[in-house]
């Protein structure tokens, strides 16, 4: 009896481990499915956009807003993210010279002629060679057209960019090609242009050109260079001394008016002066002119001589005049009166 008891007690502890053990498996496999289900999802940063692809196809385009992106585990679906706020760049070199690094260093004297499929360059319209280095930086603004409507975009890119730069120079003679800012204006003209026909989801950003001469005549190319340095130093010099004596020219013509005005106010002021005291003058003489003639005379002779005591007309029909004088001695000019 005692027996069946402990083999019934052994069969129900096993039965009880193989219990609690199935319920820790289940857990287990419960938590790795939820694991596997969310394995897709990804973290988004704010430069960083992504497209969530099924089976390889497209299935969506996640918000430059969104800080996580979900998708079915692998080989479901499939997130690829790409750093959309950052510039790209490209370079291109087909316009320019071989030069090896080693000659870079040491300065070697260049080839006597340039050699064919070897050393690029471009023809201006004049019939002149000239070297271009090119420089061009954009970024990402259709991610989907990006990634998937072109199988090599810097290689198509590169092509353009070239191109673009052969049709500009070439419609140019050599001293309007050497002008990098009109010459980097029309080159990212026709890029753009291009770009936009072509729907490549990009943004241009920057177009940097080097334009150089050949190395062969570099000599010639330097004392071209200090010449035209030279031409711009004298002609910034002289419209700088044209534009300072047209200011002056300016302000003096302005001051010379301003006076003109101000004497013609004042010469018309006295004028209207003069007018209204002879229009008085003139009333008085009309109604008694001698005594008028005699006021005009006194006060005239009293202007000349400031210290008479009087003024007596013995006749007013003779010329003879008698004058009071003052005892005291007269002042001389510039003395001062006691």
């Amino acid at each position: 009896m005692s027996e069946e008891n402990t083999e019934k007690g052994g069969l129900s502890s096993l039965q009880d481990a193989l219990k609690t053990t199935f319920i820790f498996i289940r857990i287990t496999m419960f938590l790795l499915v939820i694991g596997f289900i969310f394995s897709g999802v990804e973290s988004i940063d704010k430069n960083e956009k992504a497209v969530v692809l099924q089976f390889g196809k497209l299935k969506s385009t996640t918000e430059n807003n969104s800080s996580f992106v979900f998708a079915w585990p692998y080989p479901f679906d499939s997130v690829i993210k790409i750093k959309t706020s950052s510039s790209r760049s490209i370079k291109s070199n087909t316009f320019s010279p071989e030069i090896n690094e080693a000659d870079k260093i040491i300065q070697s004297t260049p080839n006597k002629a340039l050699i064919p499929g070897k050393d690029g360059y471009l023809l201006t319209a004049d019939m002149n060679i000239l070297h271009c280095e090119s420089t061009l930086r954009y970024t990402i603004n259709d991610l989907p057209k990006y990634l998937f409507d072109n199988e090599d975009l810097e290689k198509l890119l590169h092509q353009l960019l070239d191109n673009a730069l052969l049709k500009t120079v070439s419609v140019r003679n050599i001293t309007e090609a050497r002008k990098q800012k009109d010459l980097s204006q029309s080159t990212l003209s026709l890029i753009n242009k291009r770009i936009t026909e072509m729907h490549l989801g990009i943004e241009i950003l920057s177009l940097e050109l080097k334009p150089s001469f050949p190395l062969q005549i570099r000599k010639e190319t330097n004392a071209l260079s200090q010449a035209s340095n030279q031409a711009s130093k004298l002609i910034n010099e002289a419209e700088t001394y044209a534009s300072q004596t047209i200011n002056q020219g300016e302000s003096q013509a302005a001051n010379i008016v301003s006076k003109a005005d101000i004497d013609t106010t004042g010469l018309e002021a006295r004028s209207d002066a003069l007018l209204k005291t002879f229009l008085e003058l003139k009333s008085l003489y009309d109604k008694a002119p001698e005594m008028t003639r005699e006021l005009l005379l006194r006060e005239k002779i009293a202007s000349i001589m400031p210290d008479l005591e009087a003024v007596y007309f013995t006749n007013p029909n003779d010329t003879e005049l008698r004058l009071s004088m003052p005892r005291r001695p007269l002042q001389k000019k510039g003395e001062l009166k006691k």
